[in-house]
């Protein structure tokens, strides 16, 4: 009767617990707002201008902009305003911290290239938006299906969280309806709550990124394909993305459920502050240009994301290894219309296919419309389904050009390095289809593989067929390719996104793009072979500890 007796409190104190965990949830257990969500709790600032400045002011105020420079042309106007000074008026907030002023472009304006040829910049000290540690410039070729409803609907955002709570409540009613006090209700009940609080956590944080959204853009992109003919398949424009100062190489901050963070903030987390369409493909191409000219060597750098990704997060995924891998020139970030959910994977693989002929088209005008000499495609996941096939049409279209293989050789390359991380792509096909592609495209190919890779052990799985990011025992000295092994991965990880969050692998990555070196000249690298001969490279955790720049990161 006493395990019937705690049953019973229990059931009776279910609905406090769950009103303390949603107030929890929807307070953001003390987490400090960011400025945005401070805004969107007031409707009255929002349709005020200048409390909205006022609002974000801490925010903007100060930060020096990476990419073209969008300020005005009035000379008595300062795009950057010392720390120390205070601005008396609302008017003048209004002017430089609103959306509209960083969305807009002033067509008359003179750009001035920085002083210092660094694309990223840092804040200086004492500045008001002391919590971010760099703002990047983004820029972004999408097929997605643009839309104008900037806030999802209500009901289908939080429809989930119902859902989910609803089976909470159903598997608590029913096993507290047990005689005795098992662990196997105990465990049921522990993780019914956990999932709840999981879909909810994600659906708060998504819906604070759909609200800033819907103050600093004119649109944002669905998981849909965009199949409308116009003047160009793809559409343009760029992103601002901030990082945190306590941001360390190997790190996307993102709001943890385990944390108790229910807010993102801009001191603590990547945020997305804005997006800007660009509706004519020739100023956007002139942007990149302008840009690139800034660098040293005329480097641009391009991502390509893989399964489950939503748009925002490639560009956030975009703006950290920017900064990671510390490169010059402009980012730009290829987002195809994944689906962003974890069991949509055949409905993706579709869309990356589909997309192949659009990124072939962007590769093309990079090297034929900008001033661009470097190009560094890093290509992760199912990613590198689109970019193999794009390769793959670039050779057929060069062969069917050039009767001569030698003057086809001689063509400059399209992509100075190439780096494939955990390629989710049949190791056969690989080898009958894109190894040939891949030399005549590409200056420099470097694979980064696993074989603790447990999304490519799954896909290996459901293919029935090994994965080219696995490699194991399948591997094959690919001439000219350089493949490294990245090591075994944390177990309580899927070790599949390596590329953006293992330490060792960034700065790897850092000496490869950004110096230009092979892998034998790289420091964390040593040879092996393996057991059928073939050799290649892996990453040597010893001598990473001996590198004190990596360990103090």
């Amino acid at each position: 009767m006493s395990g019937h007796n705690a049953s019973r409190s229990i059931v009776r104190g279910a609905p406090y617990c769950v009103a303390v965990l949603l107030a929890l949830a929807i307070s953001g257990c003390g987490a400090k707002p960011s400025p945005d969500a401070a805004t969107a709790s007031n409707p009255a600032a929002l349709q005020s201008p200048g409390n909205q400045a006022q609002a974000q002011a801490s925010a903007y105020v100060g930060m020096r902009w990476s990419g073209p420079d969008r300020s005005s042309s009035t000379p008595e106007k300062s795009a950057s305003p010392a720390p120390t000074e205070k601005l008396s008026t609302a008017e003048q907030l209004t002017a430089e911290t609103t959306p509209q002023a960083f969305l807009a472009e002033d067509s008359s304006s003179s750009r001035q290239p920085p002083a210092s040829p660094k694309r990223i910049t840092t804040p200086a000290e004492g500045n008001l938006a002391a919590g971010i540690g760099n703002m990047v410039e983004v820029f972004y070729a999408t097929d997605r299906l643009p839309t104008s409803q900037l806030m999802p609907s209500t009901w289908r955002t939080f429809a989930p969280v119902g859902v989910v709570w609803m089976i909470c409540a159903a598997l608590f009613i029913g096993f507290s309806a047990a005689r005795r006090f098992t662990a196997f209700w105990l465990v049921g009940s522990g993780l019914a709550i956990c999932l709840g609080m999981m879909v909810l956590h994600a659906t708060i944080i998504r819906w604070q990124q759909y609200s800033r959204l819907a103050r600093n853009a004119e649109t944002r992109f669905s998981s849909v394909r965009d199949s409308a003919s116009g003047d160009y398949p793809l559409h343009l424009g760029s992103a601002r993305v901030s990082l945190p100062s306590i941001h360390k190489p190997g790190r996307f901050e993102q709001p943890k459920l385990y944390q108790f963070e229910f807010v993102e903030t801009i001191d603590k987390h990547i945020v997305l502050h804005s997006l800007r369409e660009q509706p004519s493909s020739a100023a956007w191409f002139d942007d990149l240009s302008s840009m690139s000219q800034l660098s040293e060597r005329g480097d641009s750098f391009v991502f390509i994301h893989g399964y489950n990704v939503r748009f925002i997060d490639a560009l956030k995924r975009t703006a950290q290894l920017a900064v990671d891998l510390e490169l010059q020139g402009p980012a730009i970030c290829y987002s195809w219309p994944s689906r962003g959910d974890v069991v949509a994977y055949a409905t993706d693989e579709a869309s990356v296919s589909w997309s192949a002929p659009h990124f072939e088209q962007l590769l093309l005008d990079l090297h034929a419309r900008t001033q661009c000499r470097r190009v560094h495609v890093i290509a992760h996941s199912m990613g590198n389904r689109a970019l193999l096939q794009a390769i793959e049409r670039i050779d057929s279209q060069r062969l069917a050009g050039s009767n001569s293989t030698p003057e086809n050789a001689a063509e400059p390359k399209l992509i100075d390095s190439l780096v494939m991380a955990a390629p989710d792509v049949d190791l056969a096909e690989f080898t009958s289809r894109y190894v040939q592609p891949l030399r005549s495209v590409s200056q420099r190919t470097t694979l980064y593989f696993s074989d603790s890779d447990r999304a490519l052990l799954l896909s290996a799985q459901l293919h029935g067929a090994p994965r080219l990011g696995l490699l194991r025992d399948h591997l094959q000295a690919f001439a000219g390719i350089e493949s490294v092994y990245v090591g075994a991965q944390a177990s309580l990880t899927l070790g599949h996104s390596y590329y953006g969050d293992d330490p060792a692998v960034i700065e790897d990555l850092k000496t490869l793009l950004r110096d230009g070196q092979p892998a034998a000249k790289r420091e964390l690298l040593s040879s092996a072979t393996n057991a059928n001969g073939d050799s290649f490279w892996k990453i040597d955790r010893r001598l990473q500890a001996q590198l004190p720049t990596v360990q103090a990161r």
